[in-house]
């Protein structure tokens, strides 16, 4: 049992860097550049991201609940009404988490509080459409020893490490080119960085590359294709170079089918690493939706995974959202099953502010070994600026 809540503290503990909502396809935002200065998603909100979050996501604060829409979008700046030069567009985000590992139990009860996140986003930009800049994000690292594989600025800097920096450009056919540090673009990214889906494959929340970005935009498709070195922040040996590549296809409004591949390099004498999978991203009435990924890794065995999140818009700012993941690390009759049921509520009571709370069920299965379960709860206040 040590094991196993050792486990959970470094899953749910370690810092986030890319918080998307995909489930926003309920209020017909179907792709990620929309709202975000990466094509991919994640990261700093855009101007129209943030008006979007005022006046569509999340209630109207109390202090102006007679606002017109207008008005909340003319407030959603980094400063407010303040209106910043066209060149430069900062942010703030910052997290924390409240866990408990099976609550209330004598013996393997377990808590803590914890920082997820304290990120500051310069974005610099060259021409007045904002097609042409760099985007960066630095992250404050409240346990540096949890970055691997992405590390500190330097070992004077080692509680400080960068989230991303890249040049983007737009072309004048709508398309997009990202060169620098990122993401790669695979499956559904969300806000649930511990995910089977993000874990599953080496795209979790400090494996970000080098690379170059291709993103393809026309009115029903989608395409996103990356080529990278790997980390060059780490020695050779270390850095895996590989190709990663996201395709949608939008059939009708508030419905969109995805594929994904993935090849890297194993490093030192493995097996290449290759990731496949499918996804549907589902618009409902009301708000809601209804996000699926199934998908798998190989390297020597396939070992795959299944997500499902359904998110039910109770109120404007209010959502409720049952989900369940699974994944096998071997598909043999000896490998491992794990099944993550949940049950979450999160609440934008204005747009600078996020509150979150989930509830998870954790179970492992094996052939002929005594299985593990636990619960675990966790609680996340949210602010961006």
């Amino acid at each position: 049992m040590k094991a196993l809540l050792g486990f959970f503290f470094v899953a749910f503990f370690l810092p986030s860097l890319a918080w998307s909502y995909p489930q926003f396809i309920g209020h017909g935002y179907t792709t990620c550049l929309t709202c975000h200065y990466s094509p991919t998603g994640g990261g700093a909100l855009n101007d129209y991201g943030r008006a979007l979050f005022a006046v569509e996501i999340a209630q109207k604060p109390f202090w102006m609940s007679k606002a017109s829409d207008e008005k909340l979008s003319e407030n959603s700046g980094f400063l407010g009404p303040v209106k910043l030069p066209f060149w430069i567009r900062p942010g703030i985000k910052y997290r924390r988490l409240f866990l408990q590992v099976n609550p209330g139990s004598k013996g393997t009860s377990a808590k803590a509080d914890y920082p997820m996140q304290l990120d500051l986003n310069l974005n610099v930009f060259f021409n007045r459409n904002l097609t042409s800049g760099i985007i960066a994000t630095l992250a404050h690292l409240h346990r540096p020893q949890y970055a691997y594989p992405n590390k500190p600025i330097s070992s004077d800097m080692e509680d400080f490490a960068m989230r991303e920096y890249f040049y983007r450009q737009g072309l004048p056919n709508g398309d997009w080119i990202s060169v620098g540090f990122m993401d790669k673009p695979f499956g559904l990214k969300h806000v649930d960085h511990t995910s089977y889906n993000r874990t599953t494959l080496p795209l979790a929340q400090n494996d970000q590359v080098h690379g170059i970005q291709y993103s393809f935009y026309r009115k029903k498709h989608e395409a996103h294709v990356m080529l990278y070195g790997g980390n060059m922040h780490l020695p050779g040996t270390d850095q895996h170079p590989g190709v990663s590549a996201l395709y949608e296809f939008q059939p009708i409004e508030k419905i969109r089918y995805g594929a994904s591949a993935l090849v890297q390099d194993g490093g030192s004498g493995a097996e290449n690493i290759y990731g496949i999978s499918s996804h549907l991203k589902l618009g409902l009435n009301d708000h809601s939706s209804w996000l699926a990924e199934l998908g798998s890794k190989y390297q020597t065995e396939w070992s795959p995974y299944l997500l499902s999140i359904f998110s039910y818009n109770l109120i404007r700012g209010l959502y409720l959202e049952p989900g369940l993941q699974v994944s096998q690390n071997k598909l043999t009759t000896d490998g491992s099953i794990s099944t993550r049921p949940s049950l979450g509520v999160v609440y934008f009571p204005f747009q600078r502010l996020e509150l979150r709370a989930n509830a998870y069920y954790i179970t492992s299965r094996q052939s002929n070994t005594v299985g593990s379960d636990a619960w675990v709860t966790q609680t996340q206040l949210h602010l961006s600026f």
